[in-house]
């Protein structure tokens, strides 16, 4: 399930640019993966797309999550209102990537602040301007080009990322359509898949983790089948995990770990079928700039298991585990188990995390949720170094690293 970013999308465009990436044309032009209708979306221009077991290992269908239609009705005051917001923050909160870009916004906000005096003033405005027609020209297309580039693109983050009144209902319907994506996908009774890769680019990486996050609250404690008393992978991580100090230790192993604990979890009836987020340019980098008011608030909100971390995190005085001991009622009898908790969506679901070095969108995640993330840095070599343009060529042709 491949999840757009920001922007003016169109429906199938970023999911057929993203296989065209990975699996090129035959020689002979024929493609490799093959459109069929989608019997999941309810959105009627989305396709799914089809590759067999020689092309990718296992028989394999791509869908494309879609929720550009949902971000409508965008002003420049739902832009203006956030981009203020994250300049009123302190420079000490701001992340070093972005702290040279907020300075330069002070600068173009005073010194626009000081024309605007000026000109006020000395009621000089309009006779600058008629009497200058470049200089008008000049500004009625500046104003037209940042319009355009503020509602097309920044309005997406800005409504999605701010939990404005206005902008809850939004939030609430893209999370919804993400939610009814995949829990279909669970129960899809043509396909049964065994599992389940989600695919987050851009902004569409944080609505990944949010789905993600509210779907396992709505599955972690299922479990249809009798329990038995031991469960060796749910007491192998808790152990790895506090003789790491919950850092999750070598990241191939815990990768391993997380894979058996999620088939030690299946053999006793829980329906999770995700096994894999991937990420690709997630501005998840700056969560704590751009989730919370303050720096200090995002680590409250991982110790409160508000903001899933990779790994979980480790119990502490307000519970007895972070694995959290629960009792179910089966055949008459209470049976102690033992339960993933709310937000321990990452003990049996890999994190990859790619990211090109020079994308000022994206960027590392483990020093900020968790170790146990597996961070792919990459060398762009199509953009000429331009960082705005590295952020769009993640499944370009060219790009061997990324594609591979």
């Amino acid at each position: 399930v491949l999840i757009h970013g920001i922007g003016d999308q169109q429906p199938m465009n970023t999911l057929r640019d993203f296989l065209s990436g990975l699996y090129p044309s035959k020689a002979d032009g024929k493609p490799h993966v093959f459109s069929k209708p989608d019997r999941i979306s309810e959105v009627l221009d989305l396709r799914r797309m089809t590759a067999g077991e020689k092309v990718t290992g296992n028989p394999t269908d791509f869908y494309e999550l879609y929720w550009a239609h949902l971000m409508q009705g965008s002003t420049l005051a739902h832009v203006t209102d956030w981009f203020v917001m994250l300049l009123l923050r302190p420079p000490t909160d701001v992340p070093s990537r972005l702290r040279p870009l907020w300075w330069m916004s002070w600068i173009v906000a005073i010194a626009a602040g000081i024309l605007g005096v000026y000109f006020a003033a000395t009621g000089s405005w309009q006779k600058t301007v008629l009497s200058t027609g470049m200089i008008g020209l000049v500004l009625y297309v500046g104003r037209s080009v940042f319009r355009k580039f503020a509602l097309s693109y920044l309005a997406d983050a800005a409504r999605y990322l701010r939990p404005a009144p206005e902008n809850i209902g939004i939030r609430q319907a893209i999370r919804n359509a993400g939610l009814d994506v995949l829990r279909r996908l669970h129960d899809e009774p043509m396909q049964r898949y065994d599992r389940i890769v989600v695919v987050g680019h851009s902004l569409g990486s944080v609505i990944a983790y949010d789905i993600l996050t509210h779907l396992w609250q709505e599955m972690h404690w299922i479990h249809a089948k009798p329990f038995k008393p031991a469960q060796p992978l749910y007491e192998k991580l808790r152990k790895r995990l506090e003789e790491s100090g919950g850092t999750a230790g070598e990241i191939e192993s815990f990768r391993a770990m997380q894979k058996e604990l999620l088939k030690e979890e299946h053999a006793l009836g829980m329906p999770w079928k995700v096994t894999d987020l991937i990420t690709v340019g997630s501005p998840l980098t700056y969560a704590d700039y751009l989730l919370a008011d303050r720096k200090y608030d995002i680590v409250r909100r991982k110790q409160d298991r508000e903001l899933p971390t990779c790994p979980p995190q480790l119990e502490d005085a307000r519970d007895v585990g972070y694995l959290s001991p629960a009792y179910r009622l089966c055949d008459g009898l209470l049976e102690k188990k033992k339960l993933l908790h709310h937000a321990a969506l990452f003990a049996c679901t890999r994190w990859t995390n790619i990211y090109f070095e020079n994308d000022i969108i994206g960027g590392k995640l483990g020093p900020l949720l968790g170790m146990g993330i597996k961070d792919v840095p990459l060398d762009g070599e199509t953009d000429g170094g331009k960082r705005l343009l590295s952020h769009i060529r993640y499944w370009d042709p060219r790009e061997k690293q990324s594609c591979d």
